[in-house]
């Protein structure tokens, strides 16, 4: 690589991350109050309307469709007394099957309560579905219905729309709450 490809290189890397800075110093970031999810209360069925026909009771989870049409960055909060390395282990051997797509995940566990960062452009109560294991098997999810009902987890899922909801202005308010939580499993957007 010439001097002067490694400097134009060198400066393109500069912009974007003072772009970046510039888009995370005007983003307003307001979370919703948190949805609360019990993870033991998840029946291993392949759609929410499997899940009505058994009585499941979807209704608060249907209130996050007002969110439906905007950018969304969200986070899933494990409970303060949660066992990582039995939740990551457990996501493991379920990954390991290969039925449906999983996030990406550590090689051992760590000390956070996050358990996943993410975002969307729009659909955000279709993507919620997603993550409870609901939807197109190679839709990356968490999947919750199909490893973590044993578990009993109880997750908070907090959420906050993105002002614009531009793209690139998603994927920075997401990297930059990633950074600062830490996930115990996804991909890492720097």
């Amino acid at each position: 690589m010439k001097k002067s490809d490694w400097s134009y290189a060198k400066q393109k890397r500069i912009d974007k991350h003072q772009n970046i800075i510039h888009d995370l110093k005007s983003a307003a970031i307001d979370f919703e109050e948190p949805l609360i999810l019990n993870c033991g209360e998840l029946i291993s069925l392949n759609s929410p309307e499997e899940q009505l026909k058994k009585g499941h009771d979807f209704q608060p989870y249907y209130d996050l469709l007002p969110f439906n049409d905007c950018g969304m960055v969200y986070y899933w909060k494990l409970p303060e007394s949660s066992d990582n390395e039995r939740i990551l282990n457990t996501l493991r051997a379920y990954k390991e099957k290969k039925e449906r797509s999983c996030p990406r995940l550590p090689k051992s566990a760590f000390d956070t309560n996050c358990l996943y960062v993410g975002s969307v452009r729009d659909g955000f109560a279709g993507r919620f579905f997603i993550h409870c294991g609901y939807g197109n098997r190679s839709t990356y999810g968490l999947q919750l219905s199909r490893w973590a009902i044993n578990l009993n987890l109880r997750l908070e899922l907090h959420f906050t729309r993105v002002q614009p909801d531009t793209p690139q202005m998603i994927e920075n308010i997401e990297g930059a709450i990633a950074d600062y939580l830490n996930p115990l499993v996804g991909k890492r957007v720097s």
